[in-house]
This record gives structure tokens, C-alpha cells and sequence, in this order.
């Protein structure tokens, strides 16, 4: 049960913590700013190390944590033991950012059993060849529009980022009143 916005103001630690755990990625994006999917970074720590983090993070107890990347579930299980490590320290909103390949219903169903109440997917276009174009993966595309109905059905919050290009600006379409 997330908690409301008074409590955000009662707080006096972070407010929000955002953790690369890898930067390990299987998609080559050209927007990538952290490069990650090039191997550039080899000697990462630990998931024990990992997860000691993740516990000192749960007792400061701030009111969101987001696993980023790279692509967080090439660490799925790394993923799934932080999550509950941060749900069982009394961390209210447990998100994630991934660019969906690796989310299946099974994997979804998980996650939201361990305690991740949020999803954030890249979807970068209309169609496949615009999105994978960007995400430099062929398939990608199916596997977000999947990965939003495993979500949606887990009863997971979910939310799509749109990377907007020369290319694909014209794709997103706002809703006019």
C-alpha cells in the first residue's frame, strides 16, 4: 500500500533512489547514454554486494526505488531478492526500468509478488521497424506490446517512455479536447 503525499513531506531521507544495477544490456539504443549493451564496463560488483546496498537502502526507507540499467532483468534474479529485501524493509514504491525482452507473464507475476508496484517500458515509435530501429534489436517491439499486457494483467502500474527523433516525432499522438 503506497503511502500519500503527506508522508513524502514528513520525510527526512531521500525521497526517490534510482540504482544502475548493471550495465549489462542485450539492446544497442542509439540514445544510450550510458553506453551500456557495448561492454565497456566489465568488472562489476557483486550481487552480494548488490544486495548490501539494497539493505542500507531499505533502512533509510525512501519513499521510491528504481532499478535501472542497462537492462536490469539480465539480473532478474538479482532483481526479484532486492525487491523484496526493499518491500520487507518498508520501502512503499518499488519500480523498474527495462526494455521488456526479458518480461514474461511468469516473470511479471513474480516481480509483483516480491513487491514491485511499477514498470516503466520504451516504446519509440508506432511500429516495429521505427521502435527496433532505435532499440537496435529486431522483435523488441512485440515483446513491449506483450510485456504491457503482462503488466497490466499482474495489476502492475505501468508507464511507456518515448524517445522522440527526427524520425519519430510525428508518432506521438496527444489527446486533443
Amino acid at each position: 500500500m503506497s503511502r500519500g503525499l503527506g508522508d513524502v513531506y514528513k520525510r527526512q531521507g531521500p525521497l526517490h533512489i534510482a540504482i544502475d544495477i548493471t550495465n549489462k544490456c542485450n539492446a544497442k539504443c542509439l540514445h544510450c547514454f550510458n553506453r551500456s549493451g557495448n561492454g565497456l564496463l566489465r568488472n562489476e560488483i557483486s550481487d552480494r554486494e548488490m544486495l548490501e546496498i539494497f539493505k542500507e537502502i531499505a533502512v533509510i526507507k525512501p519513499f521510491s526505488t528504481c532499478f535501472c540499467g542497462g537492462e536490469p532483468m539480465m539480473k532478474y534474479d538479482l532483481v526479484l531478492r532486492a525487491t523484496e529485501v526493499l518491500k520487507n524493509g518498508g520501502v512503499p514504491n518499488i519500480a523498474m526500468v527495462t526494455n521488456g525482452w526479458f518480461l514474461t507473464k511468469d516473470r511479471v507475476i513474480s516481480l509483483r509478488n516480491a513487491g514491485l508496484t511499477h514498470i516503466q517500458l520504451s516504446l519509440d515509435g508506432k511500429d516495429a521497424k521505427t521502435h527496433e530501429r532505435m532499440r537496435g534489436i529486431n522483435g523488441i517491439y512485440e515483446k513491449v506490446l506483450d510485456a504491457l499486457n503482462f503488466i497490466d494483467d499482474a495489476g502492475i502500474s505501468s508507464a511507456v517512455a518515448f524517445s522522440p527523433t527526427p524520425v519519430s516525432y510525428t508518432h506521438l499522438t496527444l489527446p486533443t479536447k
